[in-house]
């Protein structure tokens, strides 16, 4: 029992070890950068991806992959406009960048999405390594990067996009109940993972491009006690 109990502590140890070493050789600040914009056909519509390069070393850039349309299967959304980063501080004295671009291609709606970036360097080779989920949000969505020390020392990306039901009488340009989800850096997978996500019982009309207060400000009360151990 006693040496089963050994073996158990000690393989929790060389994980908890394995994933401070592993954050410890990840920590390095986010070297200067540049952004493009994606190519574009005659219509002014992206065909690619944006794309941030480090200054320094202008072969290592990373593209914002492309996904495709949730409404038809043949359509490929290239995420390729209005690309947009903001860097952020991690334990360590490293920092991460927030990548973000947009695809457009007529019509009232656009999609964005969104990667934080992580700069790696073994010494002899370099890598961006993008730490969030495949990640689309709406253009009425209303998210944010938190900074919450008693909950995590690394920022939390706050997102709340509408829930419309399309069968129902509810028009689209009206409010609507918005789901909120929380993605919060996890050391040991080395990657964000859900925290939580649930429907606002308040409608909404949009999120902070739409409506003045946005989604976030008003449900910040609700999200911070979600997040809180006991809740």
């Amino acid at each position: 029992m006693k040496r089963a109990f050994a073996i158990a502590c000690s393989a929790l140890l060389c994980g908890i070890f394995f994933a401070q070493s592993l954050a410890a050789q990840n920590v390095a600040a986010f070297p200067d950068f540049t952004q493009t914009q994606g190519k574009h056909n005659r219509d002014g519509f992206p065909i690619t991806g944006a794309t941030l390069c480090i200054l320094s070393q202008k072969d290592l850039c990373y593209q914002m992959p492309s996904a495709t349309s949730a409404d038809d299967a043949h359509v490929t959304q290239q995420f390729g406009l209005n690309p947009h980063a903001e860097r952020y501080s991690v334990p360590g004295g490293g920092s991460w960048v927030l990548f973000s671009a947009m695809y457009y291609a007529g019509g009232s709606t656009s999609r964005t999405r969104l990667a934080m970036l992580r700069y790696q360097s073994n010494g002899a080779a370099a890598t961006i390594v993008n730490l969030l989920p495949d990640l689309v949000v709406t253009d009425i969505s209303d998210y944010d990067m938190w900074l919450v020390p008693q909950i995590s020392p690394y920022p939390m990306l706050v997102d709340a996009d509408y829930f419309w039901d399309p069968t129902s009488t509810e028009p689209q340009s009206s409010p609507h109940n918005f789901n909120v989800t929380v993605w919060k850096f996890d050391p040991q997978q080395d990657h964000y993972v859900q925290a939580f996500t649930y429907r606002t019982t308040k409608k909404y009309l949009g999120g902070s491009r739409v409506s003045p207060t946005g989604v976030l400000r008003p449900e910040r009360d609700e999200i911070l006690l979600r997040l809180m151990p006991a809740r």
